[in-house]
């Protein structure tokens, strides 16, 4: 329920229940009353009856002395009061005490002879008025009058009690009131203020599924306080990790451009301070400062490419191409470098149609495979680097068993095959080859090879970006096989067009 909606409901039972309260005690008391008046009622009846025996003589109705009321004054009590009238209104006996000139004064007729043989209620007493007759003709008039004593001394007492009890219901109500107030608004306020002042702290807050049971729109503020909050602490550790990332990249690569830097440095210095330097040293030496500055040239391309990735915040910029044609021309240009190193390379592509890719990147995720395998195919060792579409089957040179049953994509996809003979690679290691910087052992013995060890981790984010997989094997006997597994039209066109 809305706090808006529970509020005004809030105020109208606050408003109302006590109305309600009051309309039913009216009822009950009607009830009771109208029970009560009836047997009351009765009662005076009886005593009217039993006093107006004693009234009925005509000598009572004559101008006498008082004396002569004696008997009439015994009948009346605190409680119970007679009045005599002559017929013509004159007051002739009255158990009130009066001051004597109002006998003078007859009572006003109309009024006398107003509600004659009724008996009259009023809320402190009963009354009754009779004329009397001898031999036929009015004389006189009585009026006995009962005052209500219990009826009073009840509605007080009842009165005391219907105020006691609603005064209870109003406390009770307005108890209640505070209490679901506590619970609806104060309790998931207080458990909000307290989360937001221990996230701003820094320091642990209360048990994370404690708002789970604050239910309406404060548990909705809740739940997105704590999805904010989860967002800023994923956020704020992806920060940390970056920074540590970066500081370990400048650490890395600090230490991995001092090596070429101080053989520059030295073969510089032999060239410059050596003038008895035979020709052929001069051309070896003038060689070594090329690849050595080649290597940092390379190092800080794969820097480049690397942080170009990780700050690229635009979607991929994607064309089409045709599929065989693209992917035969991603696989030409290997063929010298591996006929150098006595390296037997092998290429095929098997792509349908068209797809949609970064050419540019696809260029560079390629290339760092293959300067991959190089770094671990060893001498007179095999190169296989193959293209296919996903629903084919798959090239009798790849893994025997282990790799011959590559589970199908969903989606129309590519693979990208890279196989290379080689030594086998220790799980551990091939795990820790995707992380950035981090150098096998054989990377580290090819001195003559350019490697910054981020090929991989560039390998891998251009796969994420194309919303594909990269993924590294290596069995014993076999070598080393990198799959990439790329969605080949539906995902890139949805991302081309959003």
């Amino acid at each position: 329920m809305k706090i808006k909606t529970w509020l005004l409901l809030s105020f109208l039972t606050v408003m109302l229940l006590p109305l309600i309260a009051l309309y039913l005690l009216y009822i009950l008391l009607g009830n009771f009353y109208e029970q009560k008046d009836v047997a009351e009622t009765l009662t005076v009846a009886r005593q009217f009856a039993n006093i107006e025996d004693k009234l009925q003589s005509s000598q009572l109705y004559r101008v006498q002395p008082s004396a002569q009321y004696a008997s009439i004054r015994a009948l009346t009590s605190p409680s119970v009061q007679i009045d005599l009238y002559r017929s013509d209104g004159v007051t002739l006996f009255s158990s009130v005490d009066q001051d004597d000139a109002t006998w003078l004064f007859p009572v006003n007729q109309e009024r006398l002879f107003t509600d004659l043989y009724d008996i009259q209620e009023s809320s402190r007493a009963f009354s009754l008025k009779k004329p009397v007759f001898s031999d036929g003709e009015l004389i006189g008039i009585y009026k006995i009058t009962i005052a209500r004593e219990a009826w009073i001394s009840g509605v007080r007492s009842r009165t005391g009690l219907i105020v006691s009890l609603l005064l209870i219901f109003v406390a009770f109500l307005y108890a209640a009131i505070v209490i679901l107030l506590n619970r609806k608004l104060n309790r998931p306020l207080g458990l909000l203020t307290r989360r937001m002042q221990s996230f701003a702290r820094n320091v642990p807050s209360s048990p994370a599924d404690e708002h789970k049971r604050i239910k309406g729109e404060i548990g909705d503020v809740i739940d997105q306080f704590e999805e904010m909050k989860r967002q800023i602490v994923e956020g704020r550790d992806e920060v940390q990790r970056q920074q540590q990332a970066n500081n370990y990249m400048v650490a890395s690569l600090s230490h991995d451009l001092k090596t070429p830097l101080t053989s520059i440095r030295a073969y510089a210095e032999a060239l410059s301070e050596s003038p008895e330097l035979q020709e052929k040293e001069r051309k070896e030496y003038t060689a070594i400062l090329f690849s050595k500055v080649e290597q940092m040239r390379q190092m800080i391309d794969d820097l480049s490419v690397y942080t170009s990735l990780q700050s690229m915040n635009h979607p991929p910029d994607f064309v089409p191409v045709d599929g065989d044609e693209f992917f035969e021309m991603l696989e030409s240009g290997y063929g010298a470098i591996c006929e150098s190193k006595s390296i037997h390379l092998q290429t095929s592509a098997w792509v349908t149609g068209s797809c949609m890719v970064e050419p540019r990147q696809m260029t560079r995720l390629v290339d760092n495979l293959m300067n991959n395998a190089l770094k671990y195919a060893g001498s007179d060792g095999r190169i296989w680097l193959h293209a296919q579409d996903a629903n084919m089957a798959l090239p009798n040179w790849v893994f025997p068993t282990k790799f011959s049953g590559l589970e199908q994509p969903i989606e129309p996809s590519i693979w990208i095959l890279v196989q290379n003979e080689g030594p086998v690679i220790p799980e551990n290691i091939l795990e820790k080859m995707y992380e950035p910087f981090y150098q096998g052992t054989a990377s580290r013995t090819q001195k003559d090879r350019a490697s910054s060890g981020l090929g991989l981790s560039i390998v891998q984010m251009i796969a994420k970006r194309h919303g594909g997989t990269f993924a590294l094997y290596s069995s014993e006997g076999c070598g080393m096989l990198a799959v990439c597994q790329l969605p080949k039209i539906k995902r890139q066109v949805e991302q081309n067009e959003n």
